[in-house]
Order: C-alpha cells, then sequence, then structure tokens
C-alpha cells in the first residue's frame, strides 16, 4: 500500500549541475549494492526521462542539455522488505528546477511552481560562486526564499519548514586543497548507511565540516540567511564525476562521490528508509 507521495526539488541557479546530480543519484540508488530498499520507476515517462539523462553521463560522457523551465516531474516507488513477504512502498516524486533567480509577475506562476509545494527541497550551489567577496550565492538564495514564501503563503519572519539538503557540488574542486582536515569524513567516499539505518551521526559531522569551510572562506552571510530562513537543513560535500567536464566531455570512469547522502537523509527523515 503506497502512502501519500514525498516530493523532493532539486533546484539551484542554472550551471549549478541539477540535472547531472539527480541523473547520478539515481543511478546509485539503482546500482548500489547494500541499499535496505529498491527503487523502481513508476511511469514509462519517467523511465524515458532516466534513460536519455543516464545515456548522456554514463555512455556518451557528455554533459545532458540545460533542463528546462518547468520539466514533467519523475515518479519513483520506493520499495523496501519488511517482514516475511510484506513490503513497503512509497511514491516519491522529484522536480529538476530553476526557481528564484527572478521573481515572476504573476502571483499564480510562483504558487503553481513546484518548489512552492514540495515535502523537501535539495539547494546545490556551485563552489566557484563561493569565493570571499562574491554575494552571488547569497543572493540566489533570498530569491530562492522569497519565492516559496510567496507561494506557500509563508509570512517573511516566520522560518521554512520543509527539510532542505544544501548541496556543494564539484567538490573534487576543492578536495586536494587544504579546505579539509586530513581525516575529514567528506574526504572519504563511504555510504551513510549503517546496519541498513542512516547514521546521522555522519550526517552531522559532514555536515559540521562543511560549515567550517564555508566559515573560513568568508562565507558568514551564506550561513546567516541559512540560518535565518531554514527551520531544518543540513550541508553536504559531493562530486558527480569525481573530476571536473572538460569541454562538457566527462572523464572515462565516473567516480560519484558522497552523492547519495542528501537524499539518504531526506528519505531517513521522512520515514521512507
Amino acid at each position: 500500500m503506497k502512502t501519500d507521495t514525498f516530493s523532493i526539488s532539486i533546484v539551484g541557479p542554472s550551471g549549478s549541475g541539477k540535472t547531472s546530480y539527480m541523473t547520478v543519484i539515481l543511478s546509485e540508488l539503482l546500482h548500489q549494492s547494500g541499499l535496505p530498499f529498491v527503487l523502481v520507476p513508476e511511469t514509462i515517462e519517467t523511465e524515458a526521462q532516466f534513460n536519455i539523462a543516464y545515456r548522456y553521463l554514463f555512455e556518451l560522457h557528455e554533459l545532458p542539455e540545460s533542463t528546462n523551465s518547468q520539466p514533467s516531474p519523475m515518479i519513483w516507488t520506493v520499495k523496501r522488505p519488511l517482514l516475511g513477504a510484506i513490503v513497503a512502498s512509497h511514491r516519491i516524486s522529484l522536480y529538476d528546477q530553476t526557481a528564484g533567480e527572478a521573481m515572476c509577475a504573476d502571483p499564480k506562476d510562483i504558487k503553481d511552481h513546484p518548489v512552492s509545494h514540495s515535502s523537501a527541497a535539495i539547494i546545490v550551489l556551485d563552489p566557484l560562486m563561493l569565493t570571499a567577496h562574491s554575494s552571488e550565492a547569497v543572493s540566489y538564495l533570498c530569491g530562492l526564499f522569497e519565492y516559496i514564501r510567496v507561494g506557500s503563503s509563508i509570512k517573511n519572519a516566520r522560518r521554512i519548514d520543509i527539510p532542505v539538503a544544501v548541496v556543494i557540488d564539484k567538490l573534487d574542486l576543492i578536495l586536494d586543497t587544504d579546505a579539509f582536515e586530513e581525516d575529514a569524513l567528506v574526504r572519504r567516499n563511504e555510504s551513510v548507511m549503517e546496519n541498513k539505518k542512516v547514521s546521522l551521526k555522519d550526517i552531522d559531522r559532514v555536515d559540521s565540516e562543511i560549515r567550517k569551510w564555508l566559515e573560513d572562506i568568508g562565507q558568514h552571510l551564506l550561513l546567516e540567511t541559512l540560518g535565518a530562513n531554514l527551520r531544518n537543513y543540513r550541508l553536504f560535500g559531493v562530486s558527480n564525476f569525481g573530476e571536473a567536464p572538460k569541454d562538457r566531455c566527462l572523464p572515462e570512469q565516473i567516480r560519484p562521490h558522497r552523492v547519495l547522502d542528501p537524499m539518504l537523509w531526506l528519505l531517513d527523515l521522512a520515514g521512507i528508509i
């Protein structure tokens, strides 16, 4: 028996790698062994949409085309074995969205945007936006949070309630620097699953490591903006490919790094896994 749909919007500025990130997440969920559940596409459209993006990344080794502003959601079923032959099924919908870069003139357009009605969100940020003297990321976040507030009729003084994973993408650009301690967990490509459960201790450790790095590079305003607007969020660091693409061409061997951490945290919070 299926529960209500748990909807997740994956948002971020244009060029932040949202489509690639969602494709790599789904590939890891479908193919990684040791997970206590299986993922099944629920519609033909979802399977086709995933297969096209997967072929770009893992067969052609090219970046997929940029996402349109309002793509159809991908609908998946998470099946988790319980006692005997009993299987718990949960429906999740994934929206790959651009939101917050510009407020729509028509409030109805905002209210109809999936991010205004999502159960959770993943915000993808490019580390190249996070230089010490740049306010680009903060400007984007302020626009996004205003977008969500207008669409969800949330008063400005109130923080947004849905859980949000804030993902620093392209972590490979900084892993070879002294950004993190040698024994930092974020450096290790390990699963946060422990005895078929999500290790919240590991989630919090990665959060603190990313938080310290942001403080070290002077992104205090970004952290203040997140804290002032979100009631429940964690910071994550991931790399979709293990190294940076060159002229839109991907490395021959794609090695995703910690890409599942944000999704597993959100699914655990929802009681799905």
